[in-house]
């Protein structure tokens, strides 16, 4: 999930996730924060040791599941909480990190309802 957010911060926060968070409900990630949107249309294979895949020997793959705007609402060190305005995934999602040492979050959809 890579969603272009306010340049004067950084340009691309990047969630790695390991499932559609669409079908669960939730998933499992790892977040880059990236001083340059270069690799929001990137899509197809990625070979070990690229950019966008650390492994050492296997093969990762990449797609656009989605596409639109996000709004960051709270952008804490273990907490962040987006609106997604894409045609798939919208509406309140969070995303709260396990520590401030690792990179590893956890993205679920909010129960918290936006009323403005």
């Amino acid at each position: 999930m890579r969603r272009p957010v306010d340049p004067k911060v950084f340009s691309t926060i990047d969630f790695q996730l390991s499932s559609d968070p669409l079908k669960s409900g939730a998933a499992s990630a790892t977040l880059k924060i990236e001083a340059t949107s270069k690799y929001m249309e990137l899509e197809g294979e990625l070979p070990p040791g690229s950019p966008l895949n650390p492994t050492k020997n296997t093969i990762s793959c990449i797609f656009i599941e989605d596409k639109g705007d996000a709004v960051v609402l709270v952008d804490g060190e273990t907490f962040k909480k987006f609106e997604f305005r894409g045609k798939k995934l919208k509406g309140l999602w969070i995303a709260q990190g396990r520590d401030v040492k690792t990179d590893l979050w956890k993205i679920s959809r909010s129960s918290n309802v936006r009323t403005d």
